[in-house]
């Protein structure tokens, strides 16, 4: 029996890289998939990808989660589409600007924690309400290893990933 057979996962950021990787098994394991992330071509070659590895039907929705009007917006995409969500993984990140923090771009610094850490806030606040379960609702936040140590000169991508592990520990 598959793991995930008869339920719905969003996976943002699941148009390329882990994201991607992730849908994948997700569909693997019966799930029927929703890939959320920025770019449309990357989405739509995406969904190709995941259809080689299962003929459900899988989904993807273009998403500037890094807005909270936007996350709001897919939420009633879903509700108007009666797709009954059962799991949310948020894979979305970028690295943002790579330098000294005195001599990057602090807009594009900016840009980084709002797409990796404030995605993540917004999806999970939006879309944990929705998620069905029996048990427990499902939600895996990715952090990477920005968390993990120090990473010089990747400051943006390393505070906003360890902003996503203290904010997971405090949503669960």
């Amino acid at each position: 029996m598959l793991q995930l057979e008869s339920k719905t996962i969003i996976v943002t950021g699941g148009s390329l890289g882990i994201g991607l990787a992730v849908a994948k098994k997700c569909a693997e394991e019966g799930a029927k998939v929703i890939v959320a992330a920025r770019n449309e071509n990357d989405l739509r070659n995406a969904v190709e990808e995941i259809k080689k590895v299962s003929s459900r039907e899988h989904r993807y929705y273009m998403l500037e989660e890094s807005k909270i009007n936007a996350v709001k917006d897919f939420a009633g995409w879903c509700n108007k589409n009666n797709l009954q969500i059962n799991g949310l993984v948020n894979c979305a990140g970028i690295y943002g600007p790579i330098g000294k923090t005195t001599e990057i771009d602090l807009a594009k610094f900016t840009e980084a924690i709002h797409i990796n850490f404030l995605g993540t806030v917004y999806m999970c606040s939006i879309f944990a309400p929705l998620i069905k379960s029996e048990k427990r609702k499902k939600i895996i936040n990715y952090s990477g290893g920005g968390a993990a140590s120090p990473f010089a000169n990747y400051s943006a991508y390393a505070a906003s990933k360890i902003a996503i592990v203290r904010f997971t520990e405090n949503l669960s």
